[in-house]
């Protein structure tokens, strides 16, 4: 990517985890456990309403862990005896990719000493994978906000306004990269810049691969709008 150094206004970009940087296969997290509800079930996406769920959200927030989210998701699909918390945990630890296209972006900003901040609704599995084996996407980040690790999640305004404020910035010089709906108002109403990511399949609630290219295309030109001009080789 070639870049050129910005115009004074933008200095922190804010970025969302999900369906941003990592690319969640829910699909085959669906196909895969759907083996395994007894009786089996007609539409095996509504596993996926299980990430959208009050136990889901105490597993990002920390109050949970794999054990007992696993419990609740046996008693709430059914799922037979023989498969097990292992088998699960390993799952659900797999279940996304690092979108390369996406990391190109936000190195092309690093470049030019904006500061970068993750800022997701994440369990702590998925932390160690990204730890693990993902170190470099981990090590462009200037500073982290994780609900996990936090004990609150998105749109809750002190995941945006402290990490922003340990690099002594405010919202105003602030652009966050998100796909929820509810983050991109939350960001608005403190006086941020935010572009809606908007990528997520309303049926498996993973990525639409096909929405990929021309959302990202739109992202570069909101950048270029905020005087930030990252355009590929």
């Amino acid at each position: 990517m070639n870049t050129s150094q910005s115009e004074p206004g933008i200095k922190g970009v804010l970025v969302d985890f999900g369906n941003v940087v990592g690319h969640y296969r829910t699909e085959h997290f669906c196909m895969s456990i759907a083996k395994h509800i007894n009786p089996r079930i007609e539409h095996p996406y509504i596993i996926a309403g299980f990430f959208y769920s009050d136990t889901w959200k105490l597993f990002e927030t920390g109050d949970l862990d794999i054990f007992r989210v696993f419990e609740d998701f046996q008693d709430e699909f059914n799922i037979g005896p023989n498969y097990k918390v292992d088998q699960f945990t390993r799952l659900v630890s797999k279940i996304f990719y690092i979108d390369e296209a996406m990391l190109a972006v936000l190195q092309a900003l690093k470049r030019q000493d904006i500061k970068l901040i993750l800022v997701t609704n994440n369990n702590e599995l998925h932390m160690d994978e990204l730890t693990a084996n993902h170190p470099n996407v981990l090590r462009l980040f200037d500073q982290q906000a994780v609900s996990s690790r936090l004990g609150y999640r998105k749109p809750d305004e002190r995941m945006f306004t402290h990490p922003i404020a340990s690099l002594d910035l405010v919202p105003q010089e602030c652009l966050l990269i998100d796909d929820g709906n509810s983050n991109i108002q939350a960001f608005r109403g403190l006086g941020g810049h935010a572009f809606h990511y908007d990528v997520t399949c309303p049926t498996t609630h993973g990525i639409q691969l096909d929405k990929v290219p021309a959302v990202r295309l739109n992202l570069l030109s909101e950048l270029r709008r905020l005087g930030i001009q990252v355009s590929p080789q």
